[in-house]
């Protein structure tokens, strides 16, 4: 067989076998193999194939499946946790329960066979997880909308077994019904985004384009034909609504309705990076809709949807089915050139890549690729001096840096923050985002609170539904003592969100607001929210502690604390009073609880 026989393919695996299977054949050796047997055919031939997957091979108590995309690995995998009990009858004989591990990555198969480390991760990663729990790698991870697809939780950098470098990895479980559906959606930029000009301004230079094209009715009713025009067009305006995306205006993306040509050749034809299009079929008043999102210099799906829904929520003002696949979208591209940014020289990548790359790795990544988020953006701006857009982010890094414990001066770091919101207001006044970020550098680096409030209150003046300025708004009212005002904003910035790829930082800022308030429990419950998805944030971890032993779980406040040293080796009492913005009574717990959870004097 040569070479040229395989075939280079993009590859969920997912393993999973029988916890503790020896164990339960040395109790009863029969009766338990058999069981094990049941099940595993139950399996191959009930559970697999309705979700995509392709059994690739059986050892006795576990199994290799391999499925085109992550999700539908990931609902295979919570179907394989709900095998039905008729494995396990009796009360007295122990329960059947799996452990699971999902691994994403390019594969080599041939007409018998599939080759590659990535076939192995997935066992290696399986043994992280407990009896009826899923982990997934961070290459699964970034194909998964957390609370729409599962609720997450992060576990950090793992090492495993014959793997040099260790995997960041995740446990994933079904998601909570409703959790983020009910609060509705909104977004932060009224401006809808048309044609683009025949010679970009610098700053659209920094948003990736999508072109969103009519999905295919798979009716034979003619009289539904109107529902993927319908679709797309809801799609672009919630996407164009959103703001960090760039939107081929609807009459464009109609041209191109069903003719079935490659990507790549709409791309060109349309200038986009992306092209989000589908089916949809529509049975009595339930819809289906099957969306995929393509990456134009690829040809290749970077992600898919499938998505069950009334059609009336096409006719709603804000439509549910168009804001999952708005905002699945961002995350994805978000995912996408994060991961070309931290791998690619700098010089290769376009400047959209920068920008979207370096923003997801300075939110969703460890030390080094935090540091990797400075040099794209510093490149970007260097590409392009007059782009205000980057400024504010490379100013948002420095606050981070410092936030992160990973500076050694902040008075540096402010004053290069500072340097790059006044470059970016000397070119636009108005722009919101840039007084947002500016305020913020005044309250976490200057501790100038009342200059803070001044200009947040600005940015909110001149966009109030701007997420990140009310978020940043109540972290300062709530220092200020103004707790009615921060729990306000605070909740104002979490309802527009709902999907936002900040959310984890979004949640910190709430769950913090929410324990000056005094609301204890539901500061816990927000803290483990914002380190579920993200566990490298120090503050989510105090806010956590205080809580804890607020509402007296000391024991796991210990536990806790054990994290939050992990993050910060050199946190003692002592520094952490030197920097405290809060003060009286709420510093007073703070650093009680602190010390009662093991942080050193």
């Amino acid at each position: 067989m040569t070479s040229s026989e395989l075939r280079r393919e993009a590859t969920t695996i997912m393993f999973a076998d029988v916890v503790e299977s020896v164990r339960l054949i040395e109790l009863d050796e029969i009766e338990s193999i058999q069981r094990v047997r049941a099940v595993m055919r139950h399996l191959t031939t009930q559970v697999v194939p309705p979700h995509g997957g392709v059994v690739m091979e059986t050892r006795g108590d576990g199994i290799f499946v391999r499925f085109a995309d992550p999700l539908s690995a990931l609902r295979c995998a919570f179907a394989v946790h709900r095998t039905p009990d008729e494995f396990s009858p009796a009360v007295q004989e122990p329960a059947l329960r799996f452990r699971i591990g999902l691994h994403s990555a390019d594969i080599y198969t041939d007409e018998i066979q599939v080759y590659g480390s990535g076939v192995s991760v997935a066992a290696r990663i399986a043994s992280l997880a407990g009896p009826g729990e899923t982990v997934v790698s961070v290459n699964t991870r970034d194909r998964i909308t957390a609370g729409l697809d599962a609720e997450i939780f992060d576990i950090g950098d793992c090492y495993l077994k014959h793997i040099q470098e260790p995997v960041r990895a995740f446990i994933v479980s079904e998601p909570v019904p409703d959790s983020y559906a009910a609060r509705g959606t909104s977004f932060a930029n009224n401006s809808a985004l048309a044609n683009q000009p025949a010679k970009p301004r610098p700053e659209d230079l920094a948003k990736p384009c999508i072109a969103i094209i009519p999905f295919q009715n798979s009716n034979a009713d003619a009289a539904a034909g109107s529902i993927g025009d319908l679709i797309a067009q809801s799609v672009i305006h919630a996407a164009s609504r959103a703001g960090n995306v760039k939107v081929i205006a609807w009459l464009s993306c109609k041209a191109f309705a069903n003719r079935n040509l490659p990507a790549n050749e709409v791309g060109a034809a349309l200038e986009a990076d992306w092209i989000l299009t589908g089916t949809c079929f529509l049975n009595g008043q339930r819809l289906l809709v099957q969306a995929e999102l393509i990456n134009v210099k690829s040809n290749a799906t970077e992600y898919s949807e499938r998505i069950l829904d009334d059609v009336s929520d096409l006719l709603q003002a804000e439509s549910q089915i168009a804001a999952r696949l708005a905002s699945a979208t961002a995350e994805q591209i978000a995912s996408f050139e994060a991961k070309r940014v931290s791998q690619h020289p700098l010089p290769t990548l376009e400047s959209h890549s920068l920008l979207v790359g370096a923003i997801g790795l300075m939110h969703r990544s460890g030390p080094q690729a935090f540091l990797k988020s400075r040099d794209a953006l510093e490149h970007l701006i260097e590409r392009h001096p007059r782009m205000h857009a980057a400024r504010p982010w490379l100013a948002k890094w420095y606050v981070m840096r410092t936030t992160r414990g990973l500076a050694d001066n902040a008075n540096d770091s402010a004053s290069r923050a500072i340097e790059q919101t006044s470059r970016a207001l000397n070119a636009k006044a108005d722009d919101a985002f840039a007084l947002a970020v500016q305020g913020f550098v005044h309250f976490h680096l200057k501790q100038d609170i009342d200059t803070a409030i001044h200009q947040l209150d600005s940015a909110l003046v001149i966009n109030p539904n701007d997420a990140l300025a009310l978020v940043f708004s109540a972290a300062v009212h709530n220092v200020k003592g103004n707790q009615d005002i921060a729990w306000s904003r605070a909740n104002h910035a979490m309802s527009l969100s709902p999907f936002d790829p900040l959310r984890a930082y979004m949640r910190m800022i709430t769950a913090s607001c929410a324990l000056s308030s005094e609301k204890f429990e539901l500061a816990v419950r927000l803290s483990r929210e914002s380190i579920r998805e993200s566990a490298s944030h120090a503050a989510s971890w105090r806010t956590l502690i205080i809580a804890m032993v607020a509402v007296g779980e000391i024991e796991a406040a210990r536990a806790a604390c054990k994290n939050l040293m992990a993050l910060q080796p050199a946190l003692t009492l002592a520094n952490y009073k030197a920097r405290i913005l809060v003060s009286g009574e709420q510093a007073k717990r703070a650093i009680e609880a602190l010390s009662i959870a093991g942080v050193p004097p």
